[in-house]
Order: structure tokens, then sequence, then C-alpha cells
């Protein structure tokens, strides 16, 4: 019997990706009869769009290789493995890329999410939602918004402004942030984490007085707890003061058993109970200096003292446990009946705007779904996939596992094949959700002892089970390999224990690549101010010395643990004149010729604004277009005077009657021409791509300064450049952002990120006085105190393998090289990940010493020399004509575009134009991409509009304008022959497809015939009938049907 519940264990460069398109292929390649079927029932999930959207490329470009006659070591490992010869691959190859390329939308591959939605959209009425519900991916700013509204109700609700002072009050207490707001914000989102919404189900439905009543209980069982240990620890202290015996007639003095009672007065308990134990098991309570006199006093007192310190350490054991939990829930309180009131606004706010979190998918479709057989389900859906296979399974949440598992199950029982492709050493998205230890049980699940249901689907995954291991590097040199597969060795079996340990098991690599490779690990202790540069000089010889070896900028790498530190190099490169991509280095808002307009429209919104005024006049300090004498002159009259008449008197002239009269994207030329800042060759292009955004806002809402300020104020944490991927310049991103991603030389300075941070986790309490049936605590020493050592035992093994595989993906990403800098305050006690390099480094015989650290193997010189694009990014300024009525942006912006030439005529621009435009409603937003691209100055724009809505609006083509209908512009369609044919636009509704194509010269349409009928032939081809060729002449708006 076949095993077709495979599972490939992969490590870092083991080709993943390349196994995943193989069991793909041979699954659509299988059966010569079905090649235009089988494709369509296999389902590929991952975890993102780009990962999809790659693994879409390679299986179309694997079939275009086969029908090339290219050979590869894919058509050998398919031929072997389905049973064909070379000549047969080809042959299907070549069907089911035709059928693919024709059914394109047919190809499934997609992420977890998207299926989810799918599944969603189909079943919104079972799973009460509104139909026409709006997907909300942006919950950080949705919550924004409720404790927005929720601080606005402080002195109008007394019980809100009771909760919000407690509640800040007690972050305070604890340390944690003291911005209320913000830490409102995290702790909200606690209400769409997959592992709180069983715990917030119940909390939320327990009323404010059930849990004010546990709060005084709780008050009442504390104040007992520590008025026992009190009153006994007075009596203790009342026996030995009426002796008249003080510290120095015990043993050890101050230190002695009698401290014991001291600190039970005064409730102030300590961990270390053995001299009050030692005293009243072995009687060692007077030292051996002690004169007759205060040895007949203390032995006098003796057993009333031993029964009272007995009494107490009983109790104390006893109780402390029980009475730590009550002091953490206590502190709880508070923040519970917060979180009823957020979630009670949350769903106020989620139903007035039709909204659905992506996180809430896979709890609604669960909670479905275990109620319904999986068949009513495949057919609700309208397809039925018969083969699954599931990328990064490490990554899977728990509830998305039990989603699919039943779908998994069915096709098992119907002898199919599925697969699972993962590596629980890359599993770093735990904050997301992750659950990688279901990966290391397979083919065991988690929860069958609860569930029978589980129960019977472990069953048919353990018949079905087949594991296989993809131990074969075929990324990095054998340095690195080898350095890698020692440390990671030494880490996971001294720092993990089970189930965890498991996910190391057999994860050294064996070598493909045999060429040396280098490893340097700079660990030298530096004091805490000298610490950070010696860090950014060694980053820098390193960098440096990859270029003189004949590395160029764009194959270098620098990885850190977090967006802070990448900036902080980022700023230290670019100074010392190094092209960096970076996060930051490509946002909008890090430009400051985009900030200094973003504070003129704030004061264009408000003239009293004096703060953004200051900001543009120190915009212009910064680009010397002032100097300081005259910034400060200005700076300290703007309360006195407006930012016209201020920037007149510095020979700066900005209208406010013409602002007024300008929309948003005009107001932005003007400005940008008036303040200098096209002037300014570095910030030409993240001008253009404002412009862009400045566009796209006044297509799609309005020309609102205050709206554009609102919403800018959102977006600009994501408003970036998009570069292209070939230029020479460092990148530095965080370790996350590097997953999947490799390049010839690795730097990773500040290799030394805390490990030991506390984290909270919800608990579940077995109390049956408490209404409550689980808290989220903050799992420490308290946490374990209280009866929670298990979980905190938990939590910190699942924090150490998410460092440790941190680590494991950043040392994997490199090449040919890797470089270390984990040197760290030479003062500092925190542990960090250096405190579990260093004695790997200092013991092991791999490494060798060095002036500054340590090295494995030799420095080493590219394989191939590098082609590059240059990393100085020379940009022409924005030409800004002193005409303002035909403002153009130069047409260089345009990435290369042929269009920028071509636009002069106008035949070129109109089909530019209309491309864009599906209906009506896209005409604004199209003129207005044509006018940031350079195409056309605003002039021109209200011609042509004028035109196109004549054109649109003409009562033979207006229904083929209407946004109801499906409407394609531009589409490419590839004929069997190989050839493509791009109709300007394609129309399809219920009875009819409509072909239409756009004329500019005389009419000649005999010319335009046999163009018309090929354009029907390959519609008919693809199914359609009743198929209508319309010619449009542009020039007299004339329209004639082809027969």
């Amino acid at each position: 019997m076949p095993k077709n519940f495979v599972v490939y264990k992969s490590s870092a460069g083991s080709g993943k990706t390349f196994t995943l398109v193989k069991e793909y292929l041979k699954l659509a390649l299988s059966d010569p009869q079905k090649l235009h079927y089988n494709f369509k029932r296999i389902l590929a999930l991952t975890f993102t769009n780009k990962a999809a959207a790659e693994m879409r490329m390679r299986i179309v470009k694997a079939l275009t290789n086969i029908c090339d006659g290219k050979p590869s070591e894919l058509d050998k490992l398919l031929c072997t493995e389905i049973g064909i010869d070379q000549k047969e691959l080809k042959a299907r190859a070549q069907i089911l890329i035709n059928h693919m390329l024709h059914h394109y939308s047919d190809l499934a591959v997609s992420t977890i999410d998207s299926f989810s939605h799918k599944i969603v959209k189909t079943f919104a009425h079972d799973l009460k939602l509104p139909v026409n519900f709006n997907l909300e991916t942006d919950t950080g700013e949705f919550y924004n918004k409720v404790v927005s509204q929720l601080i606005s109700e402080i002195g109008n609700d007394s019980s809100i402004t009771f909760l919000l002072k407690e509640f800040a009050l007690n972050n305070l207490d604890d340390e944690q942030n003291w911005d209320p707001e913000k830490s409102m914000q995290e702790f909200a989102k606690l209400l769409q984490k997959e592992n709180s919404v069983e715990h917030v189900k119940h909390l939320v439905s327990l009323n404010e007085t059930e849990l004010t009543a546990m709060k005084d209980k709780l008050n009442e069982k504390l104040k007992a707890y520590k008025s026992f240990i009190q009153l006994k620890g007075k009596e203790a202290l009342n026996l030995i003061q009426k002796q008249g015996l003080t510290d120095d007639d015990f043993a050890h003095k101050k230190s002695g058993p009698q401290a014991f009672f001291r600190r039970c007065a005064d409730f102030e308990l300590g961990d270390n109970n053995s001299r009050i134990t030692t005293a009243i098991e072995k009687n060692e309570w007077l030292p051996k200096t002690a004169d007759s006199e205060t040895k007949s006093k203390l032995i006098s007192i003796t057993p009333e003292l031993n029964r009272l310190g007995t009494e107490l350490l009983n109790y104390i054991n006893e109780h402390s446990s029980k009475n730590t939990l009550y002091e953490l829930i206590r502190k709880r309180i508070y923040p519970i009946l917060l979180l009823t009131k957020i979630q009670s606004i949350s769903n106020e706010l989620k139903q007035d705007e039709q909204l659905v979190f992506i996180e809430e998918f896979n709890t609604r479709i669960f909670d479905f779904i275990k109620n319904e057989p999986v068949s009513f389900i495949y057919e609700r859906l309208g397809d039925r996939y018969k083969n699954f296979l599931l990328d990064e399974f490490q990554d899977t949440s728990t509830l998305q596992w039990q989603n699919i598992l039943p779908l998994i199950e069915n096709s098992l029982a119907d002898g199919n094949f599925n697969l699972v492709v993962g590596d629980g050493k890359q599993s770093i998205y735990r904050w997301r959700n992750a659950n990688v230890k279901q990966f290391a049980l397979l083919p065991h699940l988690e929860g069958t002892e609860t569930s029978l249901l589980m129960a019977e689907q472990e069953k048919a995954l353990i018949r079905n089970y087949k594991e296989e291991q993809l131990n074969t590097n075929y990324r990095s040199r054998s340095t690195i390999i080898e350095f890698n597969n020692t440390l990671f060795d030494h880490l996971s079996k001294t720092l993990l224990k089970p189930p965890y340990d498991k996910i190391y098991l057999g994860q050294e690599q064996i070598l493909k690549n045999k060429a040396v490779g280098y490893v340097t690990i700079t660990n030298e202790a530096k004091p805490s101010d000298e610490l950070e540069q010696f860090v950014f000089d060694t980053t820098w010889q390193h960098i440096d010395r990859s270029l003189n070896n004949g590395y160029s900028l764009k194959e270098i790498c620098v990885l850190t643990d977090s967006n802070r530190r990448g900036s902080d190099i980022a700023n230290f490169l670019s100074k010392k004149g190094i092209p960096v991509i970076s996060n930051d280095s490509l946002l909008l808002s890090n430009c400051a010729e985009i900030n200094g307009l973003i504070a003129f429209y704030l004061y264009l919104q408000n003239g009293k604004d004096n703060i953004s005024a200051a900001v543009v006049l120190n915009y212009l300090l910064s680009v010397k277009k002032i100097d300081l004498q005259k910034f400060h002159q200005a700076a300290s009259g703007i309360s006195k005077t407006d930012l016209y008449k201020t920037l007149g008197e510095l020979n700066i002239t900005v209208s406010e009657t013409e602002l007024q009269t300008k929309n948003l994207l005009d107001i932005a030329i003007y400005l940008i021409e008036r303040l200098g800042m096209d002037k300014i060759s570095s910030a030409g292009i993240y001008l253009r791509f404002f412009l862009d955004e400045v566009g796209k806002f006044m297509s799609t809402q309005n020309s609102n300064v205050s709206d554009f300020n609102t919403w800018w104020e959102k977006r600009s944490k994501d408003s970036s450049l998009i570069i292209s991927e070939g230029l020479d310049a460092v990148k530095i991103m965080t370790i996350h952002k590097s997953k999947g991603l490799e390049f010839p030389i690795v730097i990773m300075p500040f290799c030394s990120w805390d490990i030991a941070k506390e984290s909270e986790q919800w608990v579940k309490l077995n109390d049956d006085e408490l209404p409550i049936e689980s808290v989220y605590l903050k799992l420490n020493k308290n946490t374990r105190t209280a009866g929670f050592s298990e979980e905190v035992e938990q939590e910190d093994q699942e924090k150490t393998l998410d460092n440790i595989n941190k680590l494991y993906v950043a040392f994997t990403r490199a090449v040919d090289e890797l470089h270390i800098i984990s040197s760290m305050n030479n003062r500092s006690t925190r542990k960090t990940v250096d405190h579990w390099l260093r004695p790997f480094i200092e013991t092991n015989n791999l490494l060798s010493k060095t002036e500054k650290g340590y090295e494995f193997g030799a420095a080493t010189k590219p394989s191939k020399p590098s082609e590059y694009i240059s990393g100085i990014i020379e940009l022409d300024h924005l030409d800004i004509k002193s005409d303002l009525h035909s403002i153009k942006i130069k047409g260089s912006f345009l990435n290369g575009s042929e269009l920028a030439e071509g636009a002069k005529q106008k035949g070129i621009l109109m089909h530019y134009v209309l491309s864009k435009i599906k209906h009506e409603g896209d005409i604004d937003h199209a003129l207005g991409e044509a006018v940031l691209e350079g195409l056309i100055s605003i002039d021109e724009k209200e011609e042509l509009k004028t035109t196109i809505t004549k054109l649109i609006q003409h009562k033979e083509l207006n229904s083929y304008y209407d946004p109801a209908k499906k409407i394609y512009t531009e589409k490419e369609i590839l004929m069997d022959t190989g050839e493509i044919l791009r109709p300007d636009r394609i129309v399809i509704s219920e009875n009819e497809a409509c072909i239409i194509d756009y004329k500019t010269g005389k009419e000649n349409t005999p010319k335009y015939q046999q163009q018309m009928n090929d354009y029907q032939w390959a519609l008919e081809k693809m199914g359609y009938q009743n198929i209508k060729k319309l010619l449009v002449y542009m020039e007299d708006l004339k329209i004639i049907e082809v027969y």
C-alpha cells in the first residue's frame, strides 16, 4: 500500500521549492488522459503572496524548459518517477502548459489566508457574516481607533475613567510602558490572537459585578494570609522583647533565626528560610559565646519559638503558592474589565463597518467545519481538490492545520497523494501563531486525548506516513555548512529538551559545494560608550575587504535583529558614502523634502500651527536655502506673523491665494518649485513617488487637505520607493525579512540580543472559588511560585527555540562568507545570545584565534564577476516649468518605459490612458497617472478628459463601460502557435463577448478585418460564443461593427 502522506523535512538551501515543483508536476503529468484536468485538482498552499507567485512562476518556467528541450535534473527525476522517457515528458508538458496558460486562474497555488478567505466568502451566511463584509488586515490601525474612542470617554464615563487610571497605575507598578494609550493598543490585540480566542470569550462573558465580587474575594483572602503571618511574627517578637533579648543574643546576630519573625511581622517574606529551619530542627538558636543568663532566657522561650516558627513555615508552604496566584490575578482584574470594554467597542465598530479580520477566519472556519461533513464543504466551494501540498508547515498555526486536516484525511481516504514540506529550524513566527511543535510531532497530533475525531485523523496520518529528509545543502560553501552543522548540534544538545530537541535531530547537512568559505566571529568585550562605534567600524571593515576582493555591494547583506539596529547601521554606512537599501532608506517619510511638504499641508489645514511652520523653516535651513541666523529670526517671530509673510521676508514667494485655488497635486508641484525642492537631485525619486501617492488619494477619495493629512498619517509608515533588485547597494534587513533569501556575503552586527525577556501567556486556573478559567500572566519567577512551573518551563524552551532558530536563519543565508559580530558591553549582566556562542567558540577546535576573535576557513573571491546597476543613483531633478499651467514631471522617472517618448503621438497616449480605464469612474485616476508620469500637462489632462468622457458616454459604447461587467484591457492571449494577441478591450457579459479596438487614423476597416477575426477566433477557442467586434475611430468618434 503506497504511503500517501509524505513529509519532507528540509534544511536551509536544500532545494525545498525544487522538490515542491517536482511533486506538483509529477501529479499534473502522471496521467496522459487527464493533462487538461489534473492540475486543477492540486492545491498548493504557502504563507506569503510572494512565495505563491514564485512557485507559480517556477511551475510554468519548468514546463517551458521541458518544452524547449533544455535538459535538467528535474527532467531526469520526472522521467524516472513517472516512468516515461524524455520525448513523452515533452509531449505531455506541451499539452499541460497549453491548458494551464489558457486556464491560469485554475493553477491553484495560494496562501493559506487566501484559501481561508475563499471558504469564508462561500460560507458567509453559515458563519453569520455580512455577505458583503470588508476584510480588515490592519488590526493595529483598527485598535488605535478603538482605544481613541475609549480614551475620549475619560471624564464622561466614570467607570471607564476609573479603569483607565488603574490600568495606567498598574503598568507603572510593573515598570511597563508609561504611555497608557500604547499599552492599551497592544493589550487590545489579545482579542485577535489565535491562542486567546477561547480565553477572551469566557472573560468577556463575565459582567462587571462578577469581576468586582471576585476582586473583593481576592482582597479578603490576601488580607487573611497577610494578617495571619504578621500576627504570628509579632507574637514571636513580643516573646523575645519580653525577655529583653536583642539580635546580638542569637546565632548569626542580625541574620539569625529571629530575623525570620521580623520579616513575617513586616510581611517582607524572602525565599531563604534556612536559618529558622536549622534553629528548629537542630536547636541552633544560641551563639556559642552566649552567657548563662542569655542562655536561660532563650531556652525558656525556645519551645514557643519552635511552635510559632513551625506554624509559620507550614502555613507559608501551604498557602504561599495560592497567595502569589491571587496577587497576580488581582492585578489583572482592571485589565480584564478594560478588555470587556474594548471588546464591546470593537464589536460595535466592526458591525457598523461590516469588518471581518483575517485573523478571525481560522476560528470561524474551525467552529463551522467541526460540525459539517467534508463533502458538504467541497460541494459548496465548487472545487474538489484531490491533492494538497503544504509549504512552510513549521509556520502553520494550530487552527490552520486543524482546518486543513479534514480535507487531507478525506483525500487520503480516496487514495490520493498529499505532501507537507517544512523546516522546524526556520520557525521564527511564533508571535504570528506558528506552532512548530505540531510539525515536530508528525504524524501524531496534539489534542487526540480529548478529541475522538482527531484521534481518527491521527490514525489516517500514521497509516499513510512517510518521512523524507532534504539534507543536502546546495547553497553554501563547505566551511559555512561545517560551522553551522557543528554550532547547531552543540546548541540543540545543550539547550533544548523534548520534544523541541527533535527539531534539530539529524540537522547536519551534506556538502554539495566543496569550495572553502570564510567564517569570522568578533567577540571583543567593550565599554558601553565604545561598543556601538566598534561594531559599526567592524561592519565597515568587512564590507571594504569584500569590495577589495571583487564582490559588489549588492552581494553583501547586513542582518540585524531589529529595525532600529538596521536603521543605525544604514545611517552609518550612508555617511561613509556606501549606498544602502533598507526598510528605512526606502520610506518616503524619511525624505526631508516630503516631510517639508507634509508640514506645509498641515499648515494649510491650520494656519495657527506654528510647529508645522517651524518644520518648513527647519527644512529650508537643512538645505541651506536660509542660514542659521535667518532661521532663528524667522522661527522666533513665527507666532506673531504668518508663514507666507515670513517666507516672503526670506525672498521665497509662496502665495496663499494661489494655493487656495489649487488641488492637492497642484499644491505639491507648486511648493516643490517655490521651495527649490526640484533642484535637489537626491530627492527627485522620492518626490516622484510622493506625487504618485497624492494622485492615488485624489483619484480614490478627494482633494481635501485635511482628509489627505489624516490619510497620510496612517499611510506614511508603509509608503516606500520601489527599487530595481539589480541596484548595487548593500542590503540591510532584519532576520525575519531575510528568510528564504541568500547572499554571497552576510554580516551580522549586534549578534547579542536579549534572550531572557519576560513574555506573557494564558495560564489555565483550576480554582473552583474563582469565576475565571484562565488569566494572562507574565511568565517569571512569581508565576512559577504561583504553581505554574510547567508553563514557565515550556515558555522558556519555546523562547530558547525561537532564538536558536533566529540564529539558524541568519547564519544559513550566507553563500561564501559569514561574519558574526557578537561583541558586547563588558559590564553588562544581560543574558544574550552571546552567552550561548561564547562557550562554543572557546571550546570548539574548529575555530582559530585571531586578534579580534576567531575565524574558520579563508577569505573568498566571487566565483564570477558581478553584473550590477550602479549604486550611485544619478537622478535628474524634477523639471518644473515656470508656466505653472503646463507643469510636467520628467518622463525619465518612468523606469525606462518607451511611453515617455511615444506619448507625443496622440494615438499612443490615448491607447495608454484607455488601457487604465475600465469604467467612467477611472478617468481621473488614469489621467492623474499620465500627469505624474510626465506624459501630459495639466492643460492637456482637461482636454483629454473631455474627449474620453464623450467616448465612454457614446450611446453605442456606454454599456461596455459598465462596472458590473467583466472587463479586460490590453490582456495578452497566448495562441497555440506561440503568437501573442492583445485586444484593446474585451467585455464579457452574460450573453455576449465584445471585442473593442481603438484606432486613431482614418477609417480603414478592411485593413483591420483580419486582426479582429483573429481576436474572435482566439475567444472562440476559449469557449466564448456570440462575439461582437467593434472598431472605434477616435478622431471623429465613429463606431464600426466588424462582421
